[in-house]
């Protein structure tokens, strides 16, 4: 998926207003000593969702495919997906 942050973020304040904003009041915590803290206590209270159902299927008017060779999809919805991935790129 390639788009413009502003575009996305757009699209996901329209789709989920409340988790946008409940997600907005944790940014003057970011970067300090509380941000662990404050993140973990706030994923806590978050229900499951799905950028791609919740997100993008309600926003069809706004996307565009294209098709494109000689690249791979990794479903990376689940953390060890990602240390996954990352492994295998050789990152730290």
């Amino acid at each position: 998926m390639i788009g413009q942050l502003r575009a996305l973020l757009g699209l996901f304040i329209l789709a989920m207003p409340e988790l946008y904003f409940e997600l907005s009041k944790i940014r003057p915590s970011l970067g300090t000593a509380f941000e662990e803290e404050k993140v973990g206590r706030l994923y806590e209270r978050f229900r499951p969702s799905d950028f791609s159902r919740q997100v993008l299927e309600s926003a069809t008017q706004n996307l565009s495919v294209l098709p494109v060779d000689n690249v791979g999809w990794r479903k990376l919805g689940e953390p060890y997906r990602l240390a996954q991935v990352r492994f295998d790129l050789g990152c730290r």
